[in-house]
């Protein structure tokens, strides 16, 4: 017995964020009894990993990680019941976007962890995406623009150092996006929300 319930929330539904932006979350606990703990803390990471095989293994990974401690202190009772902890981090202006590929990805993930004293701790984990999409279109024309229709091609290039350098390209489309009008002189901003697809948008530029 012990913890009952451990759900980690992010103020988007869809758990989507773009460089540059804050997520605000929160870990909600249920205790079916007090328990001591020394801390809970809050790690935001974000993980690159290349691998294909050919006669020998290639691989090259590197991470990213982002902490922020919501509480600390010596050792505390926290009572049971429901217990609920807010969290907040700014995300990197220029982030590599969530993918997959074949031959590789990049991954966010938040945790949470609860430092119990003398026991294991209660460790909590959800994976978020990071996609930066923006439309802009200034129509300096008389015209009015009816329709813009962004074709997305994905063209990946996966390079690994070990054990040395070898590199692989694919190219594929990924999805389609529709947006307007844009009337005659106008000037018009699109910040896409997606139904992010199996393999992303990437801007690996990091």
């Amino acid at each position: 017995m012990g913890i009952k319930v451990a759900n980690i929330y992010l103020d988007n539904q869809w758990n989507t964020y773009y460089a540059g932006q804050t997520i605000n979350g929160r870990i909600e606990y249920v205790f079916d009894s007090p328990k001591k703990v020394r801390g809970v803390h809050v790690k935001f990471k974000g993980e690159a990993h290349t691998e294909w095989y050919e006669s020998k293994q290639q691989e090259n990974t590197e991470g990213k990680t982002e902490s922020t401690d919501t509480m600390h202190s010596n050792e505390i009772e926290i009572p049971s019941g429901k217990q609920v902890y807010n969290f907040t981090c700014t995300l990197p202006p220029v982030l590599p976007s969530s993918f997959e590929g074949e031959h590789g990805y990049v991954r966010y993930t938040v945790k949470v962890t609860l430092d119990r004293p003398w026991k294991f701790d209660q460790e909590t984990k959800m994976a978020f995406t990071a996609i930066p999409v923006q439309i802009d279109i200034e129509n300096k024309s008389n015209v009015q623009v009816h329709l813009v229709k962004v074709f997305l091609r994905k063209v990946v290039t996966y390079r690994a150092t070990t054990p040395s350098a070898a590199m692989k390209k694919t190219k594929d489309i990924v999805l389609t996006i529709q947006e307007g009008p844009a009337p005659a002189g106008s000037t018009k901003h699109w910040s896409v929300q997606m139904e992010v697809p199996p393999i992303p948008p990437s801007n690996l530029i990091n």
